[in-house]
């Protein structure tokens, strides 16, 4: 038979009896097989299915392994290219850039565990998968263990995330050049009202910026937009954001030492996120009439912004308090706003987040930042 990639040669049907009777009786691979909790299949030397664990036949819908055995991979998914050639999966033009087909070449022509990704078009929909295959030997025969990880739904994620943020990236630029625009033809009534227009567009603009570094979890280069400025001016922005916000109502913020004058070097925007969910997670953390203090103060080289309020976190929580995901409320999404304070005040601000909670004394969540923008060595 003809080929354009893998070896067409398929096992007779009196070898395929063999390989599926050595594997029963190994006791490692039937535990394995039993164990594996993910999508598991056990391929002979031309790359047919001689074993599989009950993950993969759910995701497989099948019943009885008796219908997988002697399939290749892609024609047990379904691949719409398994039968383009006589020879079936492995062999058409498309296998020779399939993720799953390199895998299973490599690791058959090697002694090396080999991952790929694999996009993979069914008759039930796209599908895509993180395949990992590595060579077994069982008794004499040589076999290969497939790992498969069906990520389809991350993939979708991901790229509807990278879509979602160019489109709203663009529609922010045009809001901010419209507000230009505005700006030029202003009259001393209007104004206030544009300039008010452009500052909320900037900062809509850096928390786009911001939160695709948060989903990311990484700190690129370059993405703090380090400038001087009064640490009075960050106090008075944050105190505006809160001033009327509904989550603040009934409970009382009071802010210290913003009457004076210290300059630092920083991006004030980052600043203000890191201490926005510092007040947010005081609120949530007080009753109605309590107070929530956010104070400033200067050291030597450094300065420190704090929020203050009564409430104290259980001992048995405060290990965990800025692990990602880790919540106290049940409920998915939850788990961000700690580790965010982390994240951009130490990873973004070259700073550091830090926090202390006591009965008597309530808790402290702080955020320290060099004047100078670099910390001192």
């Amino acid at each position: 038979m003809d080929t354009f990639f893998a070896s067409p040669e398929r096992s007779a049907p009196d070898q395929l009896r063999a390989s599926v009777a050595s594997l029963e009786s190994d006791p490692v691979v039937s535990h394995l097989l039993e164990c594996v909790g993910g999508l598991l299949a056990i391929l002979d030397e031309n790359r047919q299915i001689v074993a599989v664990n009950k993950g993969l036949l759910e995701i497989l819908g099948v019943e009885d392994p008796g219908d997988c055995l002697g399939l290749r991979p892609g024609e047990a998914f379904g691949c719409q290219h398994a039968h383009d050639m006589p020879a079936g999966c492995g062999t058409s033009r498309w296998c020779r850039s399939c993720g799953a087909a390199l895998s299973i070449v490599a690791a058959l022509g090697g002694q090396e565990t080999v991952e790929r990704e694999c996009a993979m078009e069914t008759s039930s929909g796209d599908l895509f998968l993180r395949v990992r295959c590595s060579p077994l030997k069982v008794g004499t025969r040589r076999f290969l263990s497939l790992f498969l990880q069906d990520i389809t739904r991350e993939q979708r994620l991901a790229m509807l995330e990278r879509v979602f943020f160019h489109d709203v990236n663009g529609l922010v630029t045009g809001v901010m050049g419209y507000g230009e625009l505005l700006h030029i033809r202003a009259d001393e009534t209007t104004r206030p009202m544009v300039e008010a227009l452009q500052r909320v567009s900037s900062r809509l603009a850096n928390e786009i910026t911001l939160q695709a570094q948060l989903l990311k979890g990484s700190s690129t280069p370059g993405v703090a937009r380090f400038t001087r400025v009064r640490a009075k001016s960050i106090l008075l922005e944050l105190s505006d954001e809160f001033h009327q916000n509904p989550v603040s109502e009934g409970r009382h913020i009071t802010y210290q030492g913003h009457s004076q004058s210290h300059r630092l070097v920083t991006d004030p925007g980052i600043v203000i996120r890191v201490l926005r969910n510092m007040v947010i997670n005081a609120l949530e953390a007080s009753e109605v009439g309590e107070e929530i203090r956010v104070l400033f103060e200067e050291g030597q080289g450094q300065v420190t912004f704090s929020v203050w309020n009564a409430g104290v976190i259980p001992d048995d929580v405060q290990p965990r308090i800025f692990q990602r995901n880790f919540s106290t409320k049940a409920q998915l999404g939850r788990g961000l706003g700690t580790w965010s304070m982390k994240f951009f005040g130490e990873d973004i601000l070259r700073g550091e987040v830090g926090f202390t909670s006591q009965k008597g004394e309530g808790t402290v969540f702080s955020l320290t930042l060099p004047i100078h923008g670099v910390p001192q060595s």
